[in-house]
């Protein structure tokens, strides 16, 4: 989870920087770590789907947001 959590943090940054095909990327990594050991209602997963959300509504895939917001 460590790797996953520097993932998630290299995520973060690129939000600061306004790289967010980064930032994605970082995000889709770290959820990948996380969906195998974590369960599915835990509240790590949800920061970083509604993360994903955000991001790829602000690049303006409102169809792949919406399905991170569910």
């Amino acid at each position: 989870l460590a790797v996953a959590q520097c993932y998630f943090d290299i995520g973060t940054t690129c939000i600061d920087l306004n790289n967010h095909h980064k930032a994605i990327s970082s995000f889709e990594q770290a959820i990948a770590i996380k969906e195998k050991v974590l369960p599915p209602n835990n509240p790590e997963l949800g920061l970083i789907y509604n993360n994903l959300g955000s991001l790829y509504n602000k690049i303006g895939e409102h169809a792949k947001a919406l399905s991170y917001y569910k």
